[in-house]
């Protein structure tokens, strides 16, 4: 397999200021839309219209081209799937995601920089710098000319900003989010005075949450060591199986508060009450009574060893 050099293949580090969407559902979400946060605009095209975005309309038809051919066979769904006695070509498949994956991105790496551009409106400018006809190459040389309007911005703000978010509850046991405890040296004072906070969290792993904060991400660790490195949902069924299996505890358990009560309630009623109780020597009694029933375990030990 050729090595693929992700620099080269697309220098993207910045973001453009302008996102065209198609209204599909990844767009829609309110994590796509905390995007806004980073200075873009997101301009939404109404749906089913796809005249109106007829460059990434062609630019899917190109890349399904790509691997089309060599799938055949393999679980690739051809254009008679609904049609009445059509093969299910469902039960053809035999790749999985990551392979599938794996083919979708070699062929994206291959539209982006291996791709010869024929048509491509050339300047003088591209010419004399002799800009070779590729995507990478044509969006590299575009990068630095005025007036690109791209933002810069860190890998790591960016993940931050698309995570998913809920609200945290201060306390004295720390902020809890989706019901876990997490913790901060410098929020003491918070956890006293109370009060609710936009959280980030990343369900993959519950091990951080980032209070937002005045455009800041602060990193709060979990307290509740069991569940480090846990994603959301594992969390959320070890708490369900919990609940389940003291559920069926609870049953058992009032039953032996009724045994309990029945035998106390046994030992009280048949205890006679003398006409007048002396306190005097109680101390002394006690001791005595103590001594009666105290076991010497090291004598016992002494003795099995002998």
């Amino acid at each position: 397999m050729v090595s693929i050099s992700k620099k080269a293949d697309w220098d993207c580090d910045r973001l453009p200021a302008i996102f065209v969407t198609d209204m599909g559902s990844e767009y829609v979400s309110a994590n796509f839309e905390q995007i806004a946060e980073l200075g873009v605009t997101i301009t939404n095209l109404p749906a089913y219209r796809p005249e109106l975005k007829g460059n990434v309309e062609k630019a899917f038809d190109l890349i399904q081209g790509y691997f089309k051919p060599y799938l055949k066979g393999k679980g690739l769904i051809e254009p008679d799937f609904q049609e009445r006695g059509s093969h299910d070509y469902r039960k053809d498949a035999c790749l999985t995601m990551a392979d599938f994956e794996k083919i979708i991105i070699r062929c994206i790496v291959y539209y982006n920089s291996k791709r010869v551009i024929q048509n491509y409106p050339y300047t003088e400018d591209m010419i004399q710098e002799q800009v070779k006809p590729f995507a990478c190459e044509i969006w590299k040389w575009g990068k630095s000319q005025d007036g690109a309007n791209l933002i810069p911005v860190e890998k790591e703000q960016l993940i931050l900003t698309l995570l998913p978010r809920t609200t945290g509850k201060f306390s004295r046991f720390g902020l809890t989010v989706n019901k876990m405890r997490y913790k901060h040296k410098n929020y003491t004072e918070k956890y006293l005075s109370g009060g609710t906070a936009t959280v980030a969290y990343n369900p993959e792993d519950v091990s951080f949450v980032w209070l937002v904060e005045n455009g800041a991400y602060i990193r709060f660790e979990l307290i509740e060591s069991r569940f480090e490195s846990m994603n959301l949902s594992r969390v959320e069924s070890i708490k369900d199986n919990q609940r389940a299996i003291v559920k069926a505890a609870a049953s058992s358990d009032t039953q032996a508060q009724i045994d309990l009560s029945n035998y106390i309630e046994m030992i009280a009623s048949a205890a006679v009450k003398s006409g007048n109780a002396s306190i005097k020597g109680v101390r002394n009694n006690r001791q005595k009574e103590q001594a009666k029933t105290h076991i010497d375990y090291m004598e016992k030990v002494g003795t099995t060893d002998e």
